[in-house]
Protein backbone atom coordinates (compact mmCIF):
# COMPACT_ATOMS: atom_id res chain seq x y z
CA UNK A 1 0.00 0.00 0.00
CA UNK A 2 1.13 3.52 -0.58
CA UNK A 3 0.00 6.59 0.93
CA UNK A 4 -0.96 9.88 -0.33
CA UNK A 5 -0.49 12.79 2.68
CA UNK A 6 -3.10 15.79 2.11
CA UNK A 7 -1.16 18.64 4.07
CA UNK A 8 2.73 18.91 4.98
CA UNK A 9 4.70 22.08 5.68
CA UNK A 10 7.71 20.30 4.60
CA UNK A 11 9.11 24.13 3.58
CA UNK A 12 8.13 25.45 6.33
CA UNK A 13 10.29 22.90 8.63
CA UNK A 14 13.43 23.41 6.58
CA UNK A 15 13.39 27.16 6.70
CA UNK A 16 11.86 27.68 9.97
CA UNK A 17 12.75 25.00 11.94
CA UNK A 18 15.92 23.94 10.64
CA UNK A 19 14.87 20.67 10.20
CA UNK A 20 17.06 19.37 6.82
CA UNK A 21 14.30 17.03 5.06
CA UNK A 22 16.74 15.01 3.67
CA UNK A 23 18.39 13.64 6.40
CA UNK A 24 17.20 9.87 8.29
CA UNK A 25 14.57 11.24 10.74
CA UNK A 26 16.80 10.10 13.99
CA UNK A 27 19.96 12.70 12.78
CA UNK A 28 16.97 15.62 12.56
CA UNK A 29 15.52 14.48 16.22
CA UNK A 30 19.28 14.28 17.71
CA UNK A 31 20.11 17.62 16.28
CA UNK A 32 16.63 19.12 18.29
CA UNK A 33 17.46 17.28 21.40
CA UNK A 34 21.31 19.47 21.93
CA UNK A 35 18.63 22.31 22.49
CA UNK A 36 18.72 25.67 21.02
CA UNK A 37 16.65 28.75 20.21
CA UNK A 38 14.94 26.60 17.57
CA UNK A 39 12.59 24.47 18.95
CA UNK A 40 9.21 23.07 17.43
CA UNK A 41 6.43 23.53 20.87
CA UNK A 42 4.37 21.57 19.58
CA UNK A 43 6.37 18.32 19.85
CA UNK A 44 8.95 15.83 18.06
CA UNK A 45 10.05 16.04 14.44
CA UNK A 46 8.25 13.04 13.07
CA UNK A 47 9.00 13.68 9.18
CA UNK A 48 11.95 13.60 6.51
CA UNK A 49 11.84 12.19 3.42
CA UNK A 50 13.70 9.16 4.19
CA UNK A 51 11.30 8.49 6.40
CA UNK A 52 7.77 9.00 4.03
CA UNK A 53 9.97 6.73 1.70
CA UNK A 54 10.30 4.53 4.20
CA UNK A 55 6.64 4.50 5.39
CA UNK A 56 4.92 4.12 1.68
CA UNK A 57 4.58 7.61 1.49
CA UNK A 58 4.30 7.94 -2.46
CA UNK A 59 2.63 11.91 -2.84
CA UNK A 60 1.82 14.82 -0.65
CA UNK A 61 0.29 18.02 -0.72
CA UNK A 62 3.26 20.37 0.88
CA UNK A 63 2.51 23.84 1.81
CA UNK A 64 3.63 27.41 1.02
CA UNK A 65 2.72 29.25 3.98
CA UNK A 66 3.34 33.40 5.32
CA UNK A 67 0.88 35.70 6.85
CA UNK A 68 0.25 38.93 6.37
CA UNK A 69 -0.60 41.08 9.16
CA UNK A 70 0.11 44.63 8.79
CA UNK A 71 -1.07 45.39 12.81
CA UNK A 72 0.99 43.73 14.37
CA UNK A 73 3.99 45.52 16.65
CA UNK A 74 6.88 46.59 14.90
CA UNK A 75 9.07 46.20 18.27
CA UNK A 76 7.54 42.85 19.08
CA UNK A 77 10.30 40.18 19.78
CA UNK A 78 10.57 37.85 16.61
CA UNK A 79 11.58 34.29 16.37
CA UNK A 80 13.13 32.82 13.81
CA UNK A 81 9.98 30.64 13.51
CA UNK A 82 7.82 33.44 13.05
CA UNK A 83 6.06 33.55 9.73
CA UNK A 84 3.69 37.01 10.60
CA UNK A 85 4.80 39.74 8.21
CA UNK A 86 3.52 43.15 7.92
CA UNK A 87 3.09 43.72 4.64
CA UNK A 88 1.99 41.35 1.44
CA UNK A 89 5.40 42.04 -0.04
CA UNK A 90 6.86 40.76 2.48
CA UNK A 91 4.59 37.15 3.14
CA UNK A 92 4.75 37.23 -0.94
CA UNK A 93 8.81 36.95 -0.79
CA UNK A 94 8.71 34.19 1.91
CA UNK A 95 6.76 32.15 -0.13
CA UNK A 96 8.68 32.27 -3.53
CA UNK A 97 11.60 31.10 -1.03
CA UNK A 98 9.72 28.23 0.34
CA UNK A 99 8.70 27.68 -3.47
CA UNK A 100 12.42 27.67 -4.37
CA UNK A 101 13.00 25.38 -1.76
CA UNK A 102 10.95 22.63 -3.62
CA UNK A 103 12.44 23.14 -6.79
CA UNK A 104 15.97 22.86 -5.61
CA UNK A 105 14.97 19.30 -4.09
CA UNK A 106 13.21 18.59 -7.56
CA UNK A 107 16.87 19.54 -9.13
CA UNK A 108 18.35 17.15 -6.79
CA UNK A 109 15.99 14.23 -7.51
CA UNK A 110 14.63 14.12 -4.40
CA UNK A 111 10.94 15.14 -5.00
CA UNK A 112 8.92 15.48 -8.33
CA UNK A 113 7.04 17.93 -8.42
CA UNK A 114 3.45 17.55 -10.05
CA UNK A 115 1.34 19.96 -11.67
CA UNK A 116 -0.61 18.34 -14.10
CA UNK A 117 -2.46 14.95 -13.97
CA UNK A 118 -0.03 13.03 -16.27
CA UNK A 119 2.39 14.26 -14.44
CA UNK A 120 1.10 12.70 -11.16
CA UNK A 121 0.18 9.38 -12.85
CA UNK A 122 3.94 9.45 -13.99
CA UNK A 123 4.96 10.53 -10.23
CA UNK A 124 2.99 7.83 -8.28
CA UNK A 125 3.88 4.63 -11.07
CA UNK A 126 7.91 6.24 -10.32
CA UNK A 127 7.69 5.76 -6.58
CA UNK A 128 11.63 6.34 -6.46
CA UNK A 129 10.77 10.16 -5.61
CA UNK A 130 8.54 11.74 -3.54
CA UNK A 131 5.50 13.63 -5.56
CA UNK A 132 4.89 16.82 -4.61
CA UNK A 133 1.57 18.85 -4.95
CA UNK A 134 2.37 22.93 -4.25
CA UNK A 135 -0.33 24.44 -2.41
CA UNK A 136 -0.43 27.57 -0.05
CA UNK A 137 -1.97 27.57 3.12
CA UNK A 138 -3.27 30.99 3.44
CA UNK A 139 -3.65 33.25 0.80
CA UNK A 140 -1.39 36.60 2.12
CA UNK A 141 1.22 35.84 -0.53
CA UNK A 142 -0.95 36.47 -3.47
CA UNK A 143 -0.65 40.18 -3.02
CA UNK A 144 -3.53 41.17 -5.93
CA UNK A 145 -6.05 39.10 -6.92
CA UNK A 146 -4.62 38.74 -10.38
CA UNK A 147 -1.84 37.10 -9.50
CA UNK A 148 -3.04 33.74 -8.83
CA UNK A 149 -2.18 33.47 -12.71
CA UNK A 150 1.13 33.75 -10.98
CA UNK A 151 1.35 31.37 -8.87
CA UNK A 152 -0.59 28.99 -11.04
CA UNK A 153 2.03 28.98 -13.46
CA UNK A 154 4.67 28.55 -10.97
CA UNK A 155 2.75 25.05 -10.07
CA UNK A 156 0.87 25.93 -7.09
CA UNK A 157 -2.54 23.86 -7.47
CA UNK A 158 -4.50 24.86 -4.13
CA UNK A 159 -5.27 27.90 -2.05
CA UNK A 160 -6.11 28.08 1.16
CA UNK A 161 -7.64 31.79 2.27
CA UNK A 162 -6.43 32.34 5.58
CA UNK A 163 -4.97 30.67 7.80
CA UNK A 164 -5.09 31.50 11.44
CA UNK A 165 -7.06 34.83 12.59
CA UNK A 166 -7.41 37.59 9.79
CA UNK A 167 -5.94 37.38 6.11
CA UNK A 168 -6.08 39.51 3.66
CA UNK A 169 -8.86 38.26 1.91
CA UNK A 170 -11.02 36.31 4.09
CA UNK A 171 -11.61 35.42 8.21
CA UNK A 172 -9.51 31.85 9.43
CA UNK A 173 -9.24 29.79 12.52
CA UNK A 174 -10.84 32.01 15.14
CA UNK A 175 -8.41 32.88 17.94
CA UNK A 176 -9.85 31.47 21.56
CA UNK A 177 -8.37 34.68 23.32
CA UNK A 178 -11.44 37.21 24.33
CA UNK A 179 -9.31 39.98 24.06
CA UNK A 180 -8.42 39.12 20.43
CA UNK A 181 -10.22 40.91 17.74
CA UNK A 182 -9.58 37.41 15.37
CA UNK A 183 -12.77 36.15 15.57
CA UNK A 184 -15.17 34.60 12.55
CA UNK A 185 -15.80 37.06 9.77
CA UNK A 186 -17.14 36.98 6.34
CA UNK A 187 -14.72 36.93 3.53
CA UNK A 188 -13.47 40.35 2.22
CA UNK A 189 -14.45 41.91 -0.97
CA UNK A 190 -11.01 41.18 -2.51
CA UNK A 191 -12.25 37.87 -1.33
CA UNK A 192 -14.42 36.92 -4.13
CA UNK A 193 -11.79 38.88 -6.70
CA UNK A 194 -9.61 36.16 -5.29
CA UNK A 195 -12.03 33.16 -6.02
CA UNK A 196 -13.32 34.19 -9.59
CA UNK A 197 -9.53 34.56 -10.73
CA UNK A 198 -8.75 30.78 -9.30
CA UNK A 199 -11.96 29.34 -10.97
CA UNK A 200 -10.51 31.23 -13.77
CA UNK A 201 -7.37 29.36 -13.81
CA UNK A 202 -8.58 25.98 -12.61
CA UNK A 203 -6.98 26.55 -9.05
CA UNK A 204 -8.58 24.11 -6.31
CA UNK A 205 -9.66 25.65 -2.81
CA UNK A 206 -8.81 24.35 0.23
CA UNK A 207 -11.61 25.18 3.26
CA UNK A 208 -9.17 24.32 5.96
CA UNK A 209 -8.87 27.13 8.15
CA UNK A 210 -11.55 28.71 7.16
CA UNK A 211 -13.92 30.60 9.63
CA UNK A 212 -17.53 29.65 9.86
CA UNK A 213 -18.51 32.48 7.94
CA UNK A 214 -15.66 32.52 5.59
CA UNK A 215 -15.80 28.84 4.90
CA UNK A 216 -19.94 29.15 3.58
CA UNK A 217 -19.50 32.53 1.69
CA UNK A 218 -16.07 30.97 0.11
CA UNK A 219 -19.12 27.92 -0.84
CA UNK A 220 -21.59 30.39 -2.28
CA UNK A 221 -19.09 32.36 -4.70
CA UNK A 222 -16.90 29.40 -5.92
CA UNK A 223 -17.82 26.95 -8.36
CA UNK A 224 -14.35 25.48 -8.85
CA UNK A 225 -12.87 21.82 -7.32
CA UNK A 226 -12.88 22.52 -3.60
CA UNK A 227 -11.25 20.32 -0.65
CA UNK A 228 -10.13 19.95 2.80
CA UNK A 229 -6.82 19.36 3.34
CA UNK A 230 -6.63 18.84 7.19
CA UNK A 231 -9.92 19.41 8.87
CA UNK A 232 -11.63 17.07 12.15
CA UNK A 233 -15.28 17.24 13.30
CA UNK A 234 -16.14 19.85 16.05
CA UNK A 235 -17.40 17.09 17.97
CA UNK A 236 -13.73 15.47 17.60
CA UNK A 237 -11.08 18.28 17.50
Amino acid sequence: MRIFDGHLDLAMNALCYERDITLPLEAVRQREATGGEITDDRGTATVSLPEMKKGGVGMCMATLIARAKPWVAAGREVRRDNIDWPAQSMAYAVARGQLAYYQLLEKEGLIRLVSRAETLDAAWADGTALGVIVTMEGADPIVEPEQVHEWFDHGVRGVGLAHFGHGQYAAGTPSRSPDSPEKDGPLQPRGRELLREMEAVGMALDLTHASDTSFFEALENFDGAVYASHTNCRALA
